[in-house]
């Protein structure tokens, strides 16, 4: 956490960069990023990702090939929030295992971008 010059500002929720460690995921390819929710008692509730699906480089094929076929588990996924200048003010660092990729569906009767679902059971979480 770098940023020192902005205090009260309050966070955005469109200022914030995901990253999937270990896979080719393009981590301006994600549009939606739930951050964590702890349960007192019970422990963290599993998190999920929204990602657009590029023609080329196929989203789908990266997801698919770094997570589907070689079935991730103990995987870590940093969720980092940002300032308006892009700098880092708050780093969710995860661990734990993709339970649920879903790759949308096809529909005639929309013109919307194709989706990707990802869902993640959280293990551990740090917040620094």
């Amino acid at each position: 956490m770098k940023n020192k010059g902005i205090q009260a500002e309050p966070k955005k929720d469109n200022r914030f960069i995901v990253e999937f460690a270990g896979t080719t995921i393009d981590p301006w390819t994600v549009t939606k990023a739930d951050r964590p929710t702890y349960i007192l008692s019970e422990g963290w509730e599993d998190i999920s990702f929204e990602l657009i699906d590029i023609i080329g480089p196929s989203t789908s094929r990266k997801v698919f090939d770094d997570i589907v076929s070689k079935d991730m588990r103990d995987c870590s996924i940093i969720i980092k929030m940002l300032d308006p200048v892009g700098e880092e003010i708050e780093k969710w660092s995860l661990r734990g295992d993709y339970i649920k990729v879903d790759f949308g569906a096809g529909d005639y009767a929309k013109d919307e971008i194709s989706k990707i679902k990802i869902t993640f059971k959280i293990k551990n979480c740090v917040l620094s």
